[in-house]
């Protein structure tokens, strides 16, 4: 309702009510009846204490004023319980336990790789890391280095991994070798479990970003030699 001259032109304006105004106006509605979850809902969610407060302003009239139940805000709310990121039973000696984790890159190397695994000796932090075109040659790369710590009298005893599919296949792999492996699958969105190996990637993607950065090498070249460099 009103017209302000600018630099640019004209600029329209609307005049807000106050808080008396609004006050007066809720005053005089007619008062509605309605369920608190109902309320809840078209009030966006809001909290109990803000829902009665604004029912009385708006002359709601609340049918179940103490009942609060929002599914929706239980979901929104929700959050994974913390999981503790190291393990309780650690390896008492070289080759007890291994991690083990795939991690997946967007460009494929000059060598033709894709995947990126890393294994973690749990006891000592030695790692190994074999690169693949294909996941399902995970077990084909593994089993040559269980096979190695066996020779070494450093057997392998128990493997911890996610469950996806080619780790089945590993792990049915080491039973056609007749290698007596336990394997820890770890429950699905909880990579906690598998800390060590997650910590190892991270690492080691930063220590490669540098590396390459300071070959001073091309954007192109760079992306193309991840491999090597982790290497």
């Amino acid at each position: 309702d009103r017209i302000f001259k600018c630099p640019t032109g004209h600029l329209n304006g609307v005049q807000i009510q106050t808080q008396m105004e609004f006050s007066l106006i809720s005053t005089v509605m007619k008062r509605k009846k309605m369920f608190t979850n109902d309320a809840h809902v078209r009030l966006m969610h809001v909290n109990e204490a803000t829902l009665k407060h604004t029912a009385r302003r708006l002359n709601w009239d609340l049918l179940d004023a103490d009942h609060t139940d929002c599914v929706s805000c239980a979901k929104g709310k929700a959050k994974q319980k913390k999981v503790s990121k190291t393990t309780e039973s650690k390896a008492t000696k070289i080759g007890e336990r291994l991690f083990i984790d795939i991690s997946s890159v967007n460009i494929e190397s000059y060598g033709g790789s894709r995947y990126w695994a890393i294994i973690v000796d749990d006891y000592s932090n030695f790692k190994w890391c074999v690169f693949m075109k294909k996941k399902s040659m995970l077990a084909n790369k593994i089993l040559p280095i269980i096979k190695e710590l066996n020779l070494r009298k450093q057997t392998v005893m128990k493997i911890r991994c996610d469950n996806a599919g080619e780790n089945y296949k590993l792990k049915e792999a080491c039973i056609d070798a007749e290698f007596n492996i336990q394997f820890e699958f770890t429950a699905p969105n909880s990579p906690q479990y598998n800390g060590k190996v997650e910590r190892a990637f991270a690492t080691a993607y930063n220590k490669i970003r540098a590396t390459l950065n300071h070959a001073g090498l091309t954007t192109e070249t760079k992306k193309k030699m991840w491999c090597e460099c982790a290497s």
